[in-house]
């Protein structure tokens, strides 16, 4: 999905960016699931989710070309 929240609601997991290789959406959703919970720590929520999205997709776009 290109936009990963809206207002105060985010997507984790295979819901944000469903993989499909070898079990690592699970391994993925736990890691976004806690950087999720550590931006909201530190910032608001408009920041925190900007800041998942940011660390998280380069991840996730090199996964979901592996799992291609």
């Amino acid at each position: 999905m290109p936009k990963w929240s809206k207002g105060r609601i985010a997507l984790l997991g295979d819901s944000a960016w469903c993989l499909t290789f070898a079990g690592q959406g699970t391994c993925t959703a736990m890691a976004g699931a806690h950087i999720l919970a550590a931006e909201l720590a530190r910032k608001g929520y408009t920041e925190a989710l900007e800041s998942y999205k940011a660390r998280m997709r380069p991840l996730v776009m090199k996964m979901q070309a592996v799992s291609r």
